[in-house]
């Protein structure tokens, strides 16, 4: 009897995960403050919008409250408190203006005319607030986004009140991301939204990626783009892990006829081949009494210790975007006939380097590519070049999204989802996103 084995690079573990968060209820509070009336903002209202759109895409049931007055405060917060029950996975966004008295954050409503210190609480939410509500509802876990260390008037006005916001102690299930350091001041932005929420925005399309390097990768984005003026900032830590887009990779193995024992294993074979801690809890799950038991058992206790390990010396300090040196790219040069509207592409950016990206529309001999990063441009074909690897291409990816590249060869491809065998010996799931070639 032939069977076919629909092998999930995320099976068992990361499977339970998916099925479990599908059960849970997803609540957002996003606020965005925007009319003040000695300091309007440019940007808060249109962050919030995008926001809200953002997390109802993602399954959020969002509550969206815009230019938020002092008599709404007490509703809103309550409005949020009846949405949270046991197990919900919470989130609250803010944009608009921040301060902190005597080490307490407050975001100030769009009516609020302080003059002294002790209005502050009247007039403000108190972050602190948030967080009672969020441990009281016993949710799952919690994310604070706070676009809010916006230079305001208000922190003039007496002098316990110190620039941007204070850090915070996040509670246990908890992770709180800042737009900049604490005590230091962000950018309302000169576009659309601020610099900090676009970047966020970006990063949270990222597919089974933790939201740790959601953040992560949101701060790279905002550094870069500030010139090193603004630096993100996140605290805390949440049990487990947590994606905005959880979608396990299909990848199929075939096994031919036999007895229970060659399909027992290929399983194993399968297993062995992606080398990941969910694919060998994966076997156990199906062979609890399999003859790899304690093999499979020694392998996930080696891959866990590894991960634990100090990160080998980097082959390169370059910057987290997946980019390619000029002159150096396997795939031959793009043309009128090769390239066309969604395809996946390498493209040459203004600095020289190669980026990838996807051509979202073009005229004759010009294409717009929008890059992984978010950038826009119009290139000639020249400037293009298919995407082309493939099983046996020998690539550098950013190990694990910390930073450093290093050398590998794919052995296992579907889409965008890779398997990369490292020249070192470590393995690792992963995306083209993140890799470049020689």
């Amino acid at each position: 009897m032939k069977m076919r084995w629909n092998f999930l690079l995320c099976i068992a573990a990361l499977l339970a995960v998916s099925v479990q968060s599908a059960a849970q209820q997803r609540i957002a509070l996003v606020i965005g403050n925007a009319a003040y009336q000695s300091s309007p903002l440019q940007n808060p209202v249109n962050d919030a919008r995008a926001m809200s759109a953002k997390l109802k895409n993602l399954g959020f049931e969002v509550i969206e409250k815009q230019n938020l007055a002092t008599k709404q405060i007490g509703a809103t917060l309550r409005e949020f408190r009846s949405r949270l029950k046991p197990g919900t996975e919470a989130l609250f966004f803010y944009a608009g203006h921040g301060l902190q008295v005597k080490g307490v954050n407050y975001l100030p409503a769009v009516d609020a005319d302080i003059t002294a210190e002790e209005e502050v609480p009247m007039q403000s939410i108190n972050v602190n607030q948030v967080l009672e509500i969020m441990e009281e509802a016993k949710t799952r876990l919690n994310l604070i986004f706070l676009d809010a260390c916006r230079n305001n008037p208000f922190s003039r006005r007496f002098r316990s009140a110190g620039d941007g916001l204070a850090k915070v102690n996040a509670p246990s299930g908890t992770l709180i991301s800042f737009a900049t350091r604490p005590g230091s001041v962000a950018a309302d932005g000169t576009g659309q939204n601020g610099l900090y929420t676009e970047q966020l925005l970006l990063a949270m399309d990222q597919r089974n990626m933790p939201v740790e390097q959601v953040l992560k990768q949101a701060a790279a984005g905002v550094k870069k783009a500030s010139k090193g003026q603004q630096e993100p900032w996140s605290e805390g830590m949440i049990e487990g892990d947590f994606y905005f887009i959880n979608e396990p990779i299909n990848i199929t193995v075939n096994a031919g006829p036999g007895n229970p024992a060659t399909e027992e294993q290929s399983y194993w074979q399968s297993a062995q081949q992606i080398n990941t801690v969910e694919a060998f809890q994966g076997y156990l799950s199906a062979y609890a009494k399999g003859r790899y038991v304690p093999l499979a058992k020694a392998a996930i206790n080696k891959l866990k210790s590894q991960d634990k390990m100090e990160l080998p010396a980097p082959l390169t300090t370059q910057p987290l975007s997946p980019r390619v040196a000029e002159g150096k790219i396997p795939a031959v040069p793009g043309t009128v006939d090769n390239l066309s509207k969604g395809k996946r592409i390498l493209a040459r950016w203004d600095d020289g380097f190669w980026y990838t990206g996807t051509i979202t529309d073009h005229a004759g001999n010009l294409f717009h590519v929008t890059f992984d990063d978010g950038y826009k441009s119009s290139l000639p074909a020249t400037k293009i070049r298919p995407i082309d690897w493939n099983v046996g291409t020998k690539v550098q990816c950013n190990w694990k999204n910390r930073g450093r590249y290093y050398s590998g060869e794919i052995t296992l491809s579907s889409g965008l989802a890779v398997h990369i065998n490292y020249d070192d010996g470590d393995q690792e799931d992963t995306s083209v996103i993140n890799c470049r070639s020689h």
